[in-house]
């Protein structure tokens, strides 16, 4: 698990602010890149190696992959998941990825009133990039969020595959309603990575 805040990097410069505050896009590969190598690499390692900024163009996330030999799926153009697709159609095509072993990226907005567990909700307004590493024995997707968001394990986890934002996961009706399922244009912002 990577933190966008951690101390070593939080207050570098990044996409018109700093990692901590923008950072979770990039964090959110450096976490994949990581576990599927088996090099930790940090945000500012990938943004050493490329210049690309997640928070302007999801597609980059796809740049970094090619960048360190991996392979990527974008489920809007492989998929077809887009601004009318259901929350089952993204369930089905997510577990089918992450059964399969890819991990996956998602960014998502919310609007913290349409979702009954607000606490739990790991996207923002603003949008934020989280990302899902399994599925548990219950059927709930296990996520690495980059930032924390309020969670006192963020500053002991160490490992994707050991971490939890949500303690045993979130069941994926839930994540998909709270940010996933986008009432833009923009359909689903998802990709999915495998070595």
């Amino acid at each position: 698990f990577l933190f966008q805040c951690e101390s070593s990097w939080k207050d570098s410069t990044w996409s018109g602010g700093t990692f901590c505050d923008a950072g979770c896009g990039v964090t959110s590969m450096a976490m994949v890149v990581s576990a599927l190598t088996g090099e930790l690499k940090t945000p500012p390692d990938l943004t050493s190696v490329i210049d690309c900024d997640t928070t302007a163009s999801g597609d980059c996330l796809v740049t970094y992959a090619q960048k360190f030999n991996l392979q990527s799926v974008h489920f809007s153009e492989t998929e077809h998941l887009g601004r009318a697709s259901s929350t089952a159609q993204i369930k089905q095509a997510f577990e089918k990825y992450l059964n399969d072993g890819y991990i996956i990226i998602t960014s998502g907005y919310t609007d913290s009133d349409q979702f009954s567990n607000a606490e739990r909700n790991p996207f923002s307004n603003n949008g934020h990039y989280i990302v899902f590493y399994g599925i548990d024995n219950e059927g709930n997707w296990l996520i690495a969020d980059p930032g924390g968001k309020n969670r006192d394990w963020a500053a002991e986890c160490t490992d994707i595959g050991k971490c939890n934002a949500h303690d045993n996961g979130m069941k994926p009706e839930d994540i998909i309603e709270a940010g996933i399922q986008r009432k833009d244009n923009t359909g689903v912002r998802a990709w999915a990575f495998k070595k």
